[in-house]
């Protein structure tokens, strides 16, 4: 199984070399050939600088919320939850930027906020990739449905959810509303090696599974 890591590490260089500087796209590559063995996922971020990211790790039982969202939609329900499941996850923001209300006009919160992949305790893994160009969030309260910042998208999916199934039903219960606007699409696996990619396409959710 030696050879499968190198040959990823080839993959993943060359989807850095041909985006680079065009636009703001992220890869993800995930090796699922041996479900119940050997399953491996590497992703990029393809900016040419650093974002000097935190990892932190979240018990279960936090409650959360939709995040920041009416300050930039007026009447948008948040959803709320509380973490079912504790996670280990990679975010853009640390506790001194949670303290500070930036250019947007607010804070972010400590933990929350952007965080961009994580995996919680039971396998689910999530990552937030770059698609600034094309995605196209919804609109608050669609459908009747509660809302969710972009930033806290990926806590939402590691808080609430043990399997690609489970998330993929739950994504179909939320609005994903943006706040700053970065676009983004999200691919999730689970430790069966089930694997889909979300996207919010003309702001309608698009779901790639199976």
């Amino acid at each position: 199984m030696n050879f499968i890591v190198p040959s990823i590490v080839r993959h993943l260089s060359r989807s850095i070399s041909w985006h680079h500087y065009r636009r703001h796209f992220s890869s993800r590559a995930f090796w699922n050939k041996y479900k119940g063995d050997t399953l491996i996922t590497g992703r990029t971020l393809d900016r040419p600088h650093s974002y000097n990211d935190f990892l932190y790790v979240n018990p279960c039982g936090i409650e959360m919320d939709g995040g920041n969202i009416a300050d930039y939609h007026k009447d948008a329900i948040p959803t709320n939850w509380v973490s079912q499941y504790g996670s280990v996850v990679q975010s853009f923001f640390g506790i001194e930027e949670s303290k500070k209300k930036h250019e947007f006009g607010f804070g972010f919160g400590f933990g929350k906020d952007y965080v961009i992949d994580g995996m919680n305790e039971r396998g689910l893994a999530v990552h937030l990739l770059d698609l600034t160009n094309y995605t196209e969030y919804q609109k608050p309260n669609t459908g009747g449905k509660s809302n969710v910042s972009y930033l806290r998208w990926a806590r939402y999916l590691l808080d609430n959810f043990a399997t690609v199934e489970e998330a993929v039903e739950g994504m179909k219960q939320v609005n994903i509303l943006d706040n700053i606007y970065i676009g983004y699409h999200v691919a999730v696996e689970d430790a069966t090696g089930d694997s889909a990619v979300f996207e919010l396409v003309g702001g309608e959710l698009q779901i790639y599974h199976g």
